[in-house]
């Protein structure tokens, strides 16, 4: 059957004729491949429009129509209810995402409607918009209902206790939600108890996002306290104040925990303490892959202590350490630590008090990194103690291929430390290093130690002596001219 594109776009088109589009595509045999829209706002001239632009309204070969996306179209009122009634007897819609819209408390009403109707949705994206109390008690009663959805993201609204109270309720009694993302709404103490009522009973729900809502660090303990034996695997309490003393709470509660994967706890003033606390579970946890502590204040005492846990653990991929007074100390120490580390691929060191080379040093001793065949670190102002510290970690970057240090500060001394490391590497193929020593050592000293590498396929004598002068005159490159 031949596929059909129904393209308007740009094309204002009043509601009676948006409606009459709906009916023939629902009672037509021929399949809509893809139609292309975004709700505009209200035309001075015709009235409510609509204009079909760039989001995502998709029929298949098969007429099946999944994934709707209408972020940051500017839905107005009459817009909304038109949409949800029109999706009322679709029978394929997975995915709806209505962010960004200024949603509020009276159009809930339509996406309430919506979902208690669909038999196939599983994603309810409603992020930014203006959903209170009213609106979250509406979709708490399509909830009790709906037996499909899996994720519902209501992040950043104005939704508080008694609103979450209604959501908890319904929850109670729906088995399919595994998603739940309350971020940055209005919830207080009484609210967080309520969840945490919610994660202690409920067996379906993962993934769990309480973070930057109003309400205190014991509050979150309280909620941390239930996660022992339930089936949440991603957690973001961040921006609550839990300080040392809620990391502790946490890691008591996860001690005996095989589910957690992901643990955010970002912007919390946690320092050197509750960095012991977090080691001293990854000494013994058997699942977590994912630590985020950006912005909080670990120190080097504090990374000492997760340096000493990396060496024992072998299941955490990813630690983000970003803006945590962390300096040249704290960076030899998780240098030291990843050395034999198996499974770390990305540390994040961003917005610390540490030089540019050690915060390198650290990306070439991790697992992923030290496998990789270019490694660039130009112009970053890199001495002769830099060269010194460099040699001693490339070591440990067993498949390097590559090595550009061009462009830095490297002098007599520091070149020394690279030629050694150079004698003892079997893998490297081009090295540039633009050495500023090139312009003071004598041309003999560099044809022995090139020869020294390189054996054989060293370049001559005579033209090293052609390189170094062209370095003397300025030049930067060393490839012969035309």
């Amino acid at each position: 059957m031949t596929r059909t594109m129904i393209n308007l776009y740009t094309t204002p088109v009043n509601m009676d004729s948006i409606d009459s589009l709906f009916q023939s595509i629902k009672a037509t045999d021929s399949p809509v491949a893809t139609i292309r829209w975004r709700i505009s706002s209200n035309d001075v001239m015709c009235g409510s429009t609509l204009a079909w632009t760039n989001g995502i309204l998709d029929y298949s070969e098969t007429q099946t129509f999944t994934v709707l996306n209408l972020r940051s179209t500017r839905l107005e009122h009459t817009q909304l209810t038109y949409l949800t009634h029109a999706l009322r007897t679709n029978k394929t819609l997975t995915t709806l995402n209505v962010s960004s819209n200024q949603i509020e408390d009276e159009n809930a009403v339509q996406l309430a409607d919506l979902l208690k109707n669909s038999m196939t949705l599983t994603e309810l994206h409603l992020q930014r918009n203006a959903i209170g109390d009213i609106g979250a008690k509406h979709l708490s009663h399509a909830l009790e209902i709906n037996t499909t959805l899996t994720t519902l993201n209501i992040r950043s609204n104005r939704i508080g206790t008694m609103g979450i109270k209604y959501i908890v309720d319904a929850l109670k009694h729906n088995k399919s939600l595994n998603n739940l993302n309350v971020a940055q709404n209005q919830i207080g103490d009484l609210g967080v108890q309520y969840l945490a009522n919610l994660i202690e009973y409920n067996t379906t729900l993962t993934r769990f996002n309480l973070a930057d809502n109003k309400c205190d660090g014991c509050t979150i303990m309280k909620t941390i306290a239930t996660l022992n034996d339930n089936t949440i695997t991603f957690l973001n309490i961040g921006s609550h104040d839990i300080k040392d003393r809620g990391v502790q709470f946490l890691v008591d509660a996860l001690r005996n925990n095989t589910n957690i994967t992901s643990i955010y706890l970002d912007r919390n003033h946690i320092n050197s303490s509750g960095a012991q606390y977090l080691a001293d579970l990854l000494k013994t946890n058997k699942t977590l892959k994912t630590l985020n502590l950006h912005k909080n204040h670990i120190g080097n005492e504090g990374v000492q202590y997760l340096a000493n846990a990396l060496e024992q653990n072998t299941n955490l991929t990813r630690l983000d350490l970003s803006y945590n007074d962390i300096g040249n100390e704290g960076a030899e120490y998780l240098i030291n630590a990843l050395r034999n580390q198996k499974t770390m691929e990305k540390i994040y060191l961003a917005g610390n008090p540490m030089s540019k080379y050690m915060a390198v040093s650290t990306s070439i001793v991790m697992p992923k990194i030290r496998s990789g065949v270019h490694m660039i670190i130009r112009s970053e102002k890199l001495g002769d103690e830099e060269a010194k510290y460099l040699s001693n970690v490339l070591i440990y970057a067993k498949a390097l291929r590559h090595l550009d240090l061009g462009a830095n500060e490297i002098g007599d001394e520091g070149a020394k430390y690279v030629a050694n490391f150079l004698q003892n590497n079997t893998t490297l193929h081009t090295v540039n290093l633009e050495l500023r020593s090139v312009l003071n050592v004598e041309t003999t000293i560099i044809h022995d130690e090139l020869r020294t590498v390189f054996g054989d396929e060293a370049p001559s004598y005579r033209t090293i002596a052609r390189w170094a002068q062209w370095f003397r005159e300025g030049r930067e490159e060393i490839e012969d001219e035309e």
